[in-house]
């Protein structure tokens, strides 16, 4: 018997993951739509279950709380001065601006805690987005999808 489905997403990654749930979210009315996600790995989690570093946001209830200053032309800058000059400024833009409802989604869909933040490279204020360490290792945000 070969199995169908309305809509088919390939990756389980966040990416994936994300396209998947929303895609179940915007057609739960629908009947008979159904949502397939392919992964070739034997786990869930794609390149996402092994990136340890974080996720990037600006302005989010995370930096809130630790009384994190930070702003849209501060991360804007940093990352534009990261590519050297080659950065497509439009996506600088995207990435930026949809930055804190892209951490406030995570946190709230898919319950992760992202509440460790962090400095990392290129960056003048703390805005990568962790989860708690685990035994001494910092817990890729993969593997809580």
């Amino acid at each position: 018997m070969t199995a169908r489905a309305s809509m088919i997403v390939v990756g389980s990654g966040l990416a994936g993951m994300s396209a998947a749930l929303e895609a179940l979210y915007q057609t739960r009315h629908l009947p008979g739509v159904t949502v397939a996600l392919l992964e070739k790995e034997e786990r869930t989690g794609g390149n996402s279950a092994k990136a340890s570093s974080g996720i990037n946001g600006i302005l989010t209830r995370t930096q809130k709380a630790q009384g994190i200053m930070d702003s849209v032309e501060a991360f804007s800058r940093d990352t534009e001065r990261s590519g050297q000059g080659r950065s497509n400024t439009t996506l600088v833009s995207k990435l930026v601006q949809d930055s804190t409802e892209s951490v406030a989604w995570l946190q709230q869909e898919f319950e992760l805690d992202l509440d460790v933040l962090a400095q990392l490279g290129g960056h003048s204020a703390p805005r990568t987005h962790r989860r708690p360490e685990k035994n001494g290792k910092p817990q890729p945000v993969g593997w809580g999808i």
